[in-house]
């Protein structure tokens, strides 16, 4: 599967950071948002995403609960934690729910390079 076929979908309750994400990623992928954890778990059923960027911090469905659950649908997703916590402590405890951290604010080049370096892990687990 290429990357243009990729599907990603981003979570956070911050329409400007998801905007941005946006920008950055829909020439090379196919990206849905969502403004809180309650509308990404729904989405994670109806848009079956490769990737999920979620935030952590949001109100109702936080992003622990959004990413645990995605981990259940779609085992095989690359989950990304995109957090304004800059303590990786405060994600470690979910952390079979996800596959990289970045901090808030992130850089477009560490985005892109980090969603490269997990795809292509998960290209070669799913060939063994």
């Amino acid at each position: 599967m290429s990357e243009a076929q990729l599907r990603v979908l981003v979570i956070d309750d911050e329409p400007e950071t998801a905007r941005a994400i946006t920008r950055v990623l829909r020439k090379d992928y196919e990206v849905e948002t969502a403004g809180s954890g309650a509308e990404g778990v729904t989405k994670l059923d109806s848009f079956r995403p490769d990737i999920v960027i979620s935030d952590l911090q949001m109100p109702g469905v936080g992003g622990e609960q959004l990413l645990e659950e995605a981990h259940r649908l779609l085992p095989d997703s690359i989950r990304l934690v995109l957090t304004g916590q800059q303590s990786e402590g405060s994600w470690l405890p979910f952390a079979p729910s996800v596959s990289a951290y970045l901090a808030k604010p992130w850089s477009n080049d560490e985005l892109l390079s980090t969603l490269t370096q997990l795809i292509a892990e998960r290209s070669r687990r799913k060939a063994l």
